[in-house]
């Protein structure tokens, strides 16, 4: 019967990067892993035009007080 004893360093380093390589291979290979780097985004896009969404109404409202505030200030200004 044949054995297989891994003893010299070298040895077991190959055995380790065969091995290593071959289950990368199948991982890559299985079309039913999940690609979480795609969800990550896809999520932090949905929450970034969430909170565009919901902060324009706030800027709306800033942009339309500094207008008011200058032409307050100038029509004040000419009033006096």
């Amino acid at each position: 019967m044949l054995r297989f004893s891994v003893s010299s360093f070298k040895a077991k380093v190959a055995t380790a990067a065969v091995l290593l390589a071959t289950s990368a291979g199948a991982m890559a290979a299985d079309g039913t892993t999940t690609d979480y780097t795609s969800a990550a985004w896809n999520s932090l896009k949905t929450s970034a035009s969430d909170m565009v969404a919901e902060a324009w109404p706030i800027i709306t409202a800033i942009v339309v007080a500094g207008i008011a505030m200058r032409l307050f200030k100038k029509f004040a200004s000419k009033i006096s």
